[in-house]
């Protein structure tokens, strides 16, 4: 007997999302940053913007950031909102995933930042170069 999938033509559910991957950390999915409410726990964030030439998934992160409450760090007030909306043209095109930490000391989560931030290179971020001073022979 045909089920209600098959009289519709498809013989299986789209595949569901279970967040967004950097390195070997697990995001929530990603929603837009005027809609989201995080939770006050301590963790890091993503801010993205929507990139079709990203793969697997289409979006580009522009900014990682930690805090102990997450609530009051992502926010339209944070001190790089203004870069975020630069990177994706516009504030409505912002986008924001979590990785929470319960438990997480500040150090642990300076630590995994720094981590994603070398790996990723996010334009908002700032990075540390060593050598940047330098002049160069």
């Amino acid at each position: 007997m045909p089920t209600l999938l098959d009289l519709l033509g498809r013989t299986s559910l789209p595949p569901k999302n279970d967040g967004i991957r950097f390195t070997n950390r697990r995001f929530s999915e990603p929603a837009l940053l005027r809609g989201a409410t995080p939770l006050s726990w301590p963790g890091l964030y993503a801010i993205l913007v929507y990139d079709p030439t990203c793969t697997p998934r289409p979006y580009r992160v522009v900014y990682f950031g930690q805090g102990s409450n997450l609530s009051e760090r992502v926010t339209t007030s944070h001190e790089k909102y203004s870069k975020w909306c630069a990177a994706a043209n516009g504030c409505a095109n912002l986008y924001v995933a979590f990785h929470w930490l319960p438990g997480s000391n500040e150090s642990q989560r300076l630590t995994a930042e720094a981590e994603l931030i070398r790996d990723y290179r996010p334009q908002c971020n700032i990075t540390f170069n060593p050598w940047g001073g330098l002049p160069r022979f």
